[in-house]
């Protein structure tokens, strides 16, 4: 049996320039164009309020697809939240920590 692999995104919007994101589940090579369609989908103006709590893994396509997000929300802005240690660990040895920005909840 091939089981597809599991990215739950679920999204609530505030008005016009205001969503929640929560991801939970593995952000990989096969689940990564979920998450990058849902931010670019995004008007440019937009804050994006990204809850990672729910990740379990996320690989360089995961990083990827943020860094899409980002790069789409210019005018607005990509907040991480929840951020597991693991993927801490992550965006701080890729300097990625530096470019996004984060909130401590």
């Amino acid at each position: 049996m091939n089981e597809e692999p599991l990215l739950v995104i679920d999204i609530s919007v505030n008005g016009a320039t205001e969503c929640h994101m929560r991801v939970a589940g593995e952000l990989d090579m096969a689940t990564a164009a979920r998450l990058r369609h849902a931010l670019t989908d995004r008007a440019p103006d937009c804050r994006v309020l990204l809850d990672l709590s729910g990740l379990s893994f996320c690989d360089s396509s995961g990083l990827s697809a943020m860094v899409a997000g980002h790069r789409h929300l210019a005018r607005g802005e990509l907040v991480l939240t929840g951020i597991p240690r693991h993927l801490q660990k992550i965006l701080d040895v890729t300097g990625l920590s530096q470019v996004f920005t984060i909130s401590a909840d």
